[in-house]
């Protein structure tokens, strides 16, 4: 893989590439993997991919208890070493951009929205239904409990919307059933995106 490669997408990885345990022979040595991996083919070029704003992270996200401070300096010390980073937004993009001059003012890296695709392999399977004859109008929004604060900029004038407009207007949220904590995880979100709750339900 490494020597035909031209790039490595690395996911979110919360371990410092560049302080890796490499076991030879039963001999541990501490190795950086960016160079390790070059040094087999010098034109590979590493990337960076995050899917979210790990560093400022609310307090309603799922994971916030989970991102230690020594995970967020593995992030941005992983993002320094590589070569793209690449993020579904553009003021995703900008945050680590900004954040990385402050940090590691010296760094070459390129920053690159690239935006989430659905691949059709979602839905292909779903069966057509006929539209609903009614003059509701639906808003919809997908979503799962990690984006709540997505919505946070809009929420205002969704409740005026909701407030003016009444049973007129029906705002859905697709992919996550309401449920922000349960005893079974993933077992109770809703994988089903013909279905939906209610954002008067959250």
């Amino acid at each position: 893989l490494i020597v035909w490669a031209h790039y490595v997408v690395f996911p979110n990885i919360t371990v410092p590439l560049d302080h890796a345990k490499d076991i030879t022979d039963g001999e541990e040595e501490i190795v950086n993997m960016i160079d390790v991996w070059r040094s087999i083919n010098p034109n590979l070029r590493f990337v960076f991919d995050l899917d979210d704003n790990y560093i400022n992270i609310p307090r309603a996200h799922p994971y916030y208890y989970g991102i230690t401070k020594q995970i967020k300096e593995a992030i941005l010390s992983n993002i320094s070493i590589c070569d793209i980073f690449t993020a579904p937004t553009i003021p995703c993009v900008n945050f680590y951009k900004e954040i990385m001059k402050e940090k590691y003012p010296d760094n070459k890296v390129a920053y690159m929205p690239v935006p989430n695709l659905i691949s059709e392999k979602c839905y292909e399977d779903i069966e057509q239904f006929e539209k609903i004859d009614t003059n509701k109008v639906r808003i919809g929004m997908v979503l799962n409990r990690t984006q709540l604060s997505d919505i946070n900029p809009f929420k205002k004038t969704l409740k005026k919307v909701n407030k003016k407009y009444g049973s007129r207007v029906e705002i859905i949220i697709f992919g996550w059933n309401g449920v922000l904590k349960s005893p079974t995880g993933r077992k109770n979100m809703n994988r089903n995106a013909l279905s939906g709750v209610k954002y008067t339900h959250i």
